[in-house]
């Protein structure tokens, strides 16, 4: 499941960061919705585990070494 996570939160940013480039400079004001949604997707990357640990935890499980470091 974070793996999964980890991919959509990578697709969700790259979709947010071309409506933002398409939307050009307007896209930072409030009016438009854009910057209320890019800051809502940026906090994605930090809840609830970072994209490394992640993929570090995942590794570890399926090489069966556990969950501890």
């Amino acid at each position: 499941m974070l793996s999964r996570r980890t991919i959509f939160v990578k697709a969700v940013t790259q979709a947010a960061d071309k409506a933002m480039e398409l939307a050009g400079g307007g896209a930072f004001y409030r009016s438009v919705g854009l910057e209320r949604c890019f800051r809502d997707i940026q906090g994605a990357r930090y809840h609830p585990v970072q994209e490394k640990p992640q993929t570090l935890l995942t590794g570890r499980f399926l090489m069966g070494l556990g969950f501890d470091a």
